[in-house]
């Protein structure tokens, strides 16, 4: 099973590193895989080239966004996340002066805005860090309590999504603030 596992990876590496080598970078592409590491009872999610993305516990890959490029997980207790990682030039607002931290709260007012306009919701900055680059902020309204966390590692977009359930707020900070910062 791990020589199938290193396999895989090493191809999708190469076609990755094809991709970029052959002009594909102009239009972005990406090679995506999940992998549940019995052994560190971790899920991993990996977007070739931007990262990735370890979830705690066992995960299951649920719908897929190709708009927004948000991937839909769920796990044993019906817990759903979705992430979405995109590289900073794919924004409609970004330009080159846009850098780090700015471009997370600039991208934070664009989309907060549109969603909380659109869906008449409420929308409040709950942890914001310039040092590792994140906000993490909710959307809420009568029967809508969403929590998100915006990020920028290196000009790479990090979007999750944690819809309304039965976790507490702090659980729910908690939960994106270690699948923002955690590391292999």
């Amino acid at each position: 099973m791990n020589r199938l596992n290193t396999i895989q990876r090493n191809l999708l590496l190469c076609i990755a590193v094809f991709g970029l080598n052959t002009g594909f970078s102009q239009t972005f592409s990406t090679v995506t895989s999940v992998h549940y590491n019995r052994k560190a009872d971790t899920t991993e999610y990996n977007v070739l080239p931007l990262g990735v993305i370890y979830l705690p516990g066992e995960w299951k890959k649920e719908k897929y966004n190709p708009v927004s490029g948000q991937q839909w997980f769920v796990n044993k207790d019906t817990v759903l996340i979705s992430i979405a990682l995109t590289p900073c030039h794919k924004f409609e607002f970004s330009k080159k002066s846009l850098k780090d931290f700015d471009f997370v709260k600039t991208y934070y007012e664009w989309d907060s805005k549109y969603l909380a306009e659109r869906h008449h919701l409420n929308r409040s900055v709950l942890v914001s860090d310039s040092i590792h680059q994140y906000i993490i902020w909710r959307l809420s309204g009568d029967h809508d309590d969403d929590y998100f966390l915006f990020g920028n590692k290196n000009c790479r977009i990090h979007n999750y999504s944690l819809p309304s359930h039965g976790w507490t707020e702090e659980h729910k900070i908690k939960f994106l603030q270690d699948l923002y910062l955690k590391k292999p």
